[in-house]
């Protein structure tokens, strides 16, 4: 009974070693696999993190050349109304309604002032480069958002020259009405309504190149008045 019991217990403890030994085998296989596969895991999060980056890269590259060709169509159109720009105070209004429609609307007063004679002492190409300038670069200020600098920038770009808007001021408007308000049929209104010219484009201060628009917004209809 005792060789017996010695042999059980022989055969246990050596059943028990090769457990011993399964078990470590497999937790080290365990331990590798898992090792694996959490190296298999960052590598995914790093693969996934470049694409990201490249996408956005992408993204940044897309908008940059959309901004471009942008500008370029820009560019072209611009070259195309001055090129088209009249050469006589009479055709300025025809000039504006085929290139600036839905932004710049000239009141019938102003189109009889640039057939009167006084007009005729202020150049054709910078009444047509100061309309421009309010029915592209300013309009798209005030109605498509971009910036101060954009905007200036781009007309320093195209005219060689600033353009500066000013609030015309309640004082002169209450002091001189027949000259500063007109009638004008504002927002989705059917009827006219005697509306103020609140804001002026400057060009100079002597005679020669002397130069002011007055203007209103209706911005309901983003447009220029």
């Amino acid at each position: 009974s005792a060789e017996v019991s010695d042999l059980w217990a022989q055969r246990l403890a050596l059943n028990d070693s090769q457990w011993k030994d399964k078990l470590h085998d497999q937790e080290k296989a365990y331990q590798e696999l898992s090792d694996q596969l959490e190296r298999q895991r960052q590598y995914q999060i790093r693969l996934e993190k470049g694409k990201e980056q490249l996408r956005e890269e992408i993204l940044k590259e897309r908008q940059r050349a959309e901004r471009i060709l942008a500008e370029k169509d820009e560019d072209i159109a611009y070259l195309k109304r001055k090129l088209s720009q009249p050469t006589e105070h009479s055709a300025i209004a025809d000039w504006v309604e085929n290139n600036f429609k839905g932004r710049l609307l000239l009141h019938p007063k102003a189109k009889a002032l640039l057939e009167d004679r006084s007009a005729r002492a202020v150049s054709v190409e910078l009444i047509c480069d100061a309309l421009d300038f309010l029915a592209t670069d300013y309009w798209e200020r005030r109605y498509a958002q971009i910036s101060t600098e954009e905007m200036n920038s781009r007309c320093s770009e195209k005219y060689g020259r600033p353009f500066e808007v000013k609030p015309t001021g309640t004082t002169t408007i209450e002091f001189t009405p027949t000259q500063y308000k007109v009638k004008y049929f504002p927002g989705v209104t059917g009827k006219p309504v005697e509306s103020a010219l609140d804001y002026h484009l400057g060009v100079g201060n002597d005679p020669e190149n002397l130069l002011r628009i007055y203007f209103l917004h209706d911005d309901t209809k983003k447009l220029i008045i």
